[in-house]
């Protein structure tokens, strides 16, 4: 399951359904400018905090399926 700051209740629920938080990807104006760029936010600003989240999603999901 995914979360943000404006969804605090995610990890919650994730705990009472006995399931992993994958990531917690923040809301940032920039992943759509690099989208409308056509480059995803890992290639179009790879040093923010926001390609940092989704780098350790992709790690996250990677380890859970056994990758």
């Amino acid at each position: 399951m995914f979360t943000n700051k404006l969804f605090p209740g995610a990890k919650k629920k994730c705990a009472e359904l006995g399931i992993t938080l994958l990531g917690d990807i923040p809301l940032h104006p920039q992943i759509c400018s690099d989208a409308d760029a056509g480059k995803p936010t890992v290639v179009g600003s790879p040093d923010s905090p926001q390609a940092e989240a989704f780098t350790k999603l992709a790690r996250e999901l990677k380890a859970t399926l056994g990758l």
